[in-house]
């Protein structure tokens, strides 16, 4: 029974990974029998993976025309950011400033995604982790973007991560409350970017 649903696991694994890295750029088609032929599977299990991401929220299903990478507009970038920033609040506001990894790098995008991403794993909340999960996956097309219209911030980093190891979490709720104020402010320049750049290439 398992090996049935081999199928169906590969599609959604590699849908999934591809729309977190943000391959799939800005409300580009996810056409089922070129994912499909990419995949070496047959279109059924294909369709079922796009039908739960659309389940989810992870893409667009429009009647009619098919599966499509989301497409944001400027409030809809924002309101992804606000929400990223009450996660990471929840998470300040639970935190019992374990020690965190040692490789989360200081230089790029990653580097404070996976601050952010400790941040929620050490509260231990399953849901938590889950939503933010599933919020960074529809984040996902975004964040290259916003590297390049943003910049580096690393100060930005360097504080946060100063407030956290000195168990400061009212600094650390400030910072947090700094960086998602940035965000959210870019978030019309991000999407006109994404659609400027429209940086889909279907690889898998």
């Amino acid at each position: 029974m398992v090996r049935s649903r081999e199928p169906y696991v590969l599609a959604f694994s590699a849908l999934a990974a591809g729309l977190a890295e943000g391959r799939y750029g800005w409300g580009r088609p996810l056409v089922v029998t070129e994912i499909a032929a990419a995949l070496h599977l047959s279109p059924t299990p294909v369709r079922e993976a796009l039908a739960r991401l659309a389940g989810e929220g992870l893409i667009d299903h429009r009647p009619g025309y098919g599966y499509a990478s989301l497409a944001f507009t400027g409030a809809d970038l924002a309101d992804l950011y606000a929400l990223h920033e009450l996660h990471l609040l929840e998470a300040a506001g639970r935190s019992a400033f374990n020690a965190l990894p040692k490789d989360l790098g200081e230089d790029d995008v990653r580097a404070i995604e996976g601050f952010f991403r400790a941040l929620v794993l050490r509260t231990g909340s399953r849901a938590l982790d889950r939503a933010h999960r599933r919020l960074m996956a529809q984040l996902g097309p975004a964040l290259r973007v916003e590297a390049q219209v943003l910049g580096p911030d690393r100060n930005g980093l360097r504080r946060q991560r100063a407030c956290y190891d000195a168990q400061d979490r009212v600094g650390l709720i400030e910072e947090i409350q700094r960086w998602h104020e940035r965000r959210k402010q870019s978030s019309r320049a991000v999407v006109e970017a994404m659609r400027a750049a429209d940086q889909s290439i279907f690889q898998i």
